[in-house]
């Protein structure tokens, strides 16, 4: 996946995410837990767009070694940390 479509998939959550904030309210605090998790997990991608966008923008970056890359893998690995956890707290809500 390239820049471009990083960006095309994250706006596409952010509209969907956009939705979902007003009718969450309504929602038991276990649904809510969830919804916070991947929030969190949506937060840390956003955060690896924009290490990637910067390296994009500066000419001597390589955003595939050194420190550039040391935070997109942390940011992909926190965001897949959340998702795991949402994903616990919503089959914890299965009857």
């Amino acid at each position: 996946m390239n820049y471009d479509e990083y960006g095309d998939r994250l706006g596409d959550t952010q509209v969907a995410y956009d939705r979902t904030v007003k009718a969450i309210r309504k929602q038991t605090p276990e649904c809510i837990d969830a919804a916070v998790a991947l929030e969190s997990a949506f937060n840390a991608y956003v955060n690896v767009y924009d290490v990637w966008g910067n390296c994009i923008d500066d000419y001597y970056c390589d955003f595939s070694e050194g420190v550039p890359n040391d935070k997109a893998q942390a940011g992909w690995a926190k965001a897949t940390k959340a998702i795991g956890k949402a994903e616990r707290l919503l089959r914890q809500m299965r009857p």
